[in-house]
């Protein structure tokens, strides 16, 4: 009620009021959409759903920024410098991507699937975060094992894109 009146009085809606009413709105209708979420309004899933789409067109930005052909023929500190910036690159592009996800209010129904992608999204910001101190500090004694994490994570992150598409079309 109280954002209604003071949207009928032309005031601005504070982020404290929307943050009230989702709350609200979570403690009035999570378990009853949970427990029928055929009565949940399309829109809101189909919005949900057309936002991640968006954000997830993320193949091309996981690969490296630059060619083998490219690696190979680099001096160990052209090599050092050339995955510090992709590391750089790929660091910036996730944090983009998570406050992207970050700004969606997921319908309560796709909230743990929403949660799911933020939670492999920064784990694998988290690891090139790893790979960037690892390389910077020239610690070569764990930077197989960060690579490895990072091939995984990517796997982890393909297969929900592949779930997505296949569950929510």
């Amino acid at each position: 009620n109280v954002i209604r009146r003071e949207e009928s009085h032309n005031r601005g809606i504070t982020h404290q009021h929307l943050t009230d009413l989702e709350r609200i709105h979570e403690l009035l209708l999570s378990k009853v959409l949970l427990q029928y979420p055929d009565i949940e309004l399309s829109y809101l899933v189909e919005s949900w759903k057309s936002k991640i789409k968006l954000v997830m067109v993320y193949e091309n930005h996981l690969n490296p920024i630059y060619t083998i052909d490219e690696y190979e023929q680099s001096t160990d500190e052209e090599k050092r410098q050339l995955i510090l910036r992709d590391s750089t690159a790929q660091i910036e592009y996730v944090d983009k991507i998570i406050l992207d996800l970050m700004s969606i209010s997921p319908p309560i129904s796709k909230r743990k699937k929403h949660e799911e992608l933020v939670r492999i999204i920064t784990d694998y910001r988290d690891l090139q975060h790893q790979k960037y101190n690892c390389v910077l500090n020239s610690d070569e004694s764990k930077a197989q094992e960060i690579l490895v994490a990072i091939q995984s994570q990517i796997k982890r992150l393909n297969g929900f894109a592949d779930e997505f598409i296949l569950t929510e079309g």
